[in-house]
């Protein structure tokens, strides 16, 4: 299988980034362990798929404990892994436009998971 063009890795990205939050969930998600009675953890129980978590080395916004429950609450998935972006923040398309090799290096990670069996 050839990976995706990177035109097409763009718009991918473009629509998954730049998705605007609502006021009231941001009221929500900016409460400290606002996330500790989600629904996700059951859900992700029995999750069969592969799992990728994006985490952000300097996250201020979502928590690494967050990101570590979650991958956790998924142990039946056929696959779990975990890809920090070293010496980002939250707004990772920022990090990706100041380190084009950066954003290269996770275009291709993203390619060889979406391509697995």
């Amino acid at each position: 299988m050839q990976p995706p063009d990177p035109a097409s890795t763009r718009r991918l990205h473009a629509r998954c980034l730049c998705r605007p939050v609502r006021p009231g969930v941001q009221r929500v998600l900016r409460q400290q362990n606002s996330w500790l009675d989600s629904d996700a953890w059951d859900r992700l129980a029995g999750f069969r798929g592969h799992l990728l978590l994006v985490e952000a080395e300097h996250d201020a916004v979502i928590p690494r404990a967050l990101s570590q429950r979650l991958h956790d609450s998924a142990s039946q998935a056929k696959s779990r892994s975990r890809l920090l972006i070293d010496g980002a923040g939250h707004l990772l398309a920022a990090h990706w436009q100041a380190h084009p090799d950066a954003a290269r290096r996770y275009q291709q990670h993203i390619a060889r998971f979406l391509l697995q069996d």
